[in-house]
């Protein structure tokens, strides 16, 4: 059955939860005002670094805040590619993010590897680990290091704000990957206001997909003809956040509304939650942490000696 777009052309494409139809113009359109209101009006006049990995999420946040800078009034744009050294991803990688060099030549691309940065590779820490049979997942371990990774890049950069592609279903998965692990006070981190000893204050994170489904994203980048990464980690069958995932899509299919009440009920207590946390030099690495030796460095030391 063919539907009308709202133009008067055929309808392909729908948002979740809605019953109009679009056209790939207006789709595009649709999605572009959807994610630009979510952008905080506090970055206006300053230098924002993307973190990006290649992905549909990230190329598709890259692209618009690179096509509405202006408009956004973003001083400056750096995009931050951390290389896990995964055979599989590296070589795909450099291929998209030599095309985004090109495409994208006003903005500062930085790459660095988990070996530059840390003295191992991914797979290395994962080898290690397995080995010792320490109960690190190698997303336990990418997730700590890739975090600690992408502030130290966008200190390195003096990026005043950090923008991550994390999607509608990244945050509900997320929301109950805390819960499961009983440190539920995790998902209020995204409001926590740092407080430095030697720095008035630490790049802050937005995330303008967080309340964008993957599907709508998904659609957004074949109508653009994006170029991205979309080879599956080696290690994605080893981690509670897959099983959550197809676990969140088998209930999405019942009830679309599941994810966005989900990520919305966390959001709404968020702004009676928003605290204060003290940060220091770490004494390992020299990096920001709120305890005297950084999570990367701790969880390094435990598997490496």
């Amino acid at each position: 059955m063919s539907h009308p777009c709202v133009c008067g052309l055929l309808g392909e494409f729908k948002f979740p939860l809605t019953s109009e139809y679009f056209c790939p113009n207006c789709f595009s359109l649709k999605f572009e005002k959807k994610v630009i209101k979510r952008i905080p009006k506090y970055i206006r006049g300053h230098h924002v670094a993307i973190s990006l990995s290649g992905g549909k999420d990230s190329v598709t946040l890259l692209h618009l805040l690179h096509k509405y800078q202006r408009k956004l009034r973003i001083n400056r744009l750096t995009a931050i590619i951390l290389e896990e050294e995964i055979p599989e991803i590296k070589m795909i990688r450099r291929k998209i993010v030599n095309k985004l060099r090109s495409h994208y030549s006003d903005i500062q691309i930085i790459q660095k590897s988990y070996t530059e940065l840390f003295g191992y590779s991914l797979p290395r820490l994962v080898q290690q680990s397995d080995e010792q049979g320490l109960e690190f997942t190698p997303c336990a371990i990418c997730g700590v290091l890739r975090r600690h990774g992408i502030l130290q890049l966008s200190l390195d950069t003096k990026s005043d704000y950090i923008a991550l592609g994390n999607t509608l279903e990244d945050e509900a998965g997320t929301i109950l990957l805390n819960i499961m692990r009983g440190t539920p006070s995790r998902n209020f981190r995204d409001l926590i206001e740092y407080k430095p000893t030697d720095r008035q204050s630490l790049p802050l994170r937005f995330k303008p997909l967080s309340k964008i489904s993957e599907k709508a994203i998904l659609n957004y980048t074949k109508i653009n003809h994006y170029p991205i990464l979309n080879a599956q980690c080696a290690y994605a069958d080893r981690s509670l956040r897959s099983e959550i995932s197809t676990f969140l899509a088998k209930i999405e299919k019942k009830d679309p509304r599941v994810l966005y009440n989900v990520v919305s009920l966390i959001k709404k207590d968020m702004r009676r939650k928003a605290q204060v946390e003290r940060v220091q030099r770490c004494r390992s690495c020299t990096s920001y942490s709120s305890e005297p030796v950084c999570s990367a460095c701790r969880i390094i030391q435990k598997i490496m000696s």
